[in-house]
């Protein structure tokens, strides 16, 4: 158990604050995406962040969501767009 709670802790981040400027940048590339583009989004998944690169299937602007080869990452889960 005492194993298991070091790994829990080792593998858990907290989720970034971004300022108000990397907001706004974040929310003009967004804007700016083309479905069949292909790019890399560094977000929160579980309980850490992760770099998912692919091509990107679908971008909902309304609803807040992007899809990289079909898997769904929310706008507010996202910390960085390459």
């Amino acid at each position: 158990e005492e194993l298991y709670m070091q790994e829990k802790r080792l593998t858990y981040e907290a989720r970034k604050e971004i300022s108000e400027d990397e907001a706004e940048r974040l929310n003009r590339k967004l804007c700016s995406l083309q479905e069949g583009e292909q790019i890399a989004v560094t977000h929160y998944f579980g309980c850490r962040y992760i770099k998912t690169e692919g091509t990107l299937t679908q971008l909902n602007l309304e609803k807040g969501f992007l899809k990289l080869d079909g898997r769904l990452i929310r706008f507010c889960d996202i910390y960085r767009l390459e």
